[in-house]
């Protein structure tokens, strides 16, 4: 029958385990008594054997490392890490991403909403034997050519093409994409962006050092992992 306890109450057992009993549990198993030990929590692998894996609260794992170096294969680097939580890089854009979506969708709406190629056909201009059904087919093919009766009035078949309402939508969008751009230090410089051919280079580059200044931290920061990592793998290449 097998139960699964803490690792908590596995101590607790052991704490109430009356004296001598570490060295009886291990004459009847036929191990050292710090093999024992270890398996209630120990952690002395020089006279004692590892007796497998423990997990607790704040531990992944506990048991002897198999490489040479005596430590673990893992190489992370977590941040940045304010008050033990991680917080990823475009979070302090996130709010402007959100409005940036909501103005695209209201921008496409007002595309939608438009009138595109309407035509206003007179009902005096329209042919014997014409229906507004055959006007309608004729208008929809590339190729095709609608008759039209002009009379005294002058009135002339014309396209409706409107334009866009101005609402402003489009000079927030852009005011928004220059917030991202200010937020995360990441501008057009740094992204390889074709300078304005009337900014001079030394503009150029002071944009450019001004974006680097912006995100060192980050760059020290994969730096630092990067160099973590090729340290491991050296070790675990030995």
């Amino acid at each position: 029958m097998t139960k699964t306890i803490t690792f908590n109450e596995l101590r607790r057992i052991k704490d109430s385990l009356p004296s001598g009993s570490m060295a009886l549990i291990a004459d009847k198993l036929n191990v050292t008594v710090q093999t024992v030990r270890n398996y209630f929590g120990g952690t002395n692998y020089e006279y004692g054997k590892n007796c497998g894996i423990h997990i607790e609260p704040g531990l992944l794992a506990h048991y002897l490392s198999p490489y040479a170096h005596r430590s673990h294969p893992f190489a992370f680097r977590l941040y940045p890490l304010t008050d033990g939580e991680v917080h990823s890089f475009v979070e302090d854009v996130i709010d402007q991403q959100k409005y940036v979506n909501r103005l695209i969708t209201v921008i496409d709406h007002i595309m939608n909403s438009s009138a595109k190629g309407v035509l206003l056909f007179p009902e005096s201009g329209l042919p014997d034997g014409f229906t507004w059904g055959d006007v309608r087919r004729l208008w929809s093919n590339a190729n095709g050519i609608i008759p039209f009766v002009n009379d005294a009035s002058g009135t002339m078949p014309q396209q409706v093409l409107s334009r866009n309402a101005d609402i402003g939508a489009y000079q927030l969008l852009d005011t928004q994409m220059k917030l991202i751009e200010d937020i995360s230090g990441v501008n057009g410089v740094l992204r390889g962006v074709a300078a304005n051919s009337r900014a001079g280079a030394q503009l150029y580059e002071a944009q450019l050092d001004n974006a680097d200044t912006a995100l060192t931290d980050i760059y020290r920061t994969f730096d630092s992992f990067r160099t973590m990592r090729d340290a491991k793998v050296a070790l675990l290449l030995h």
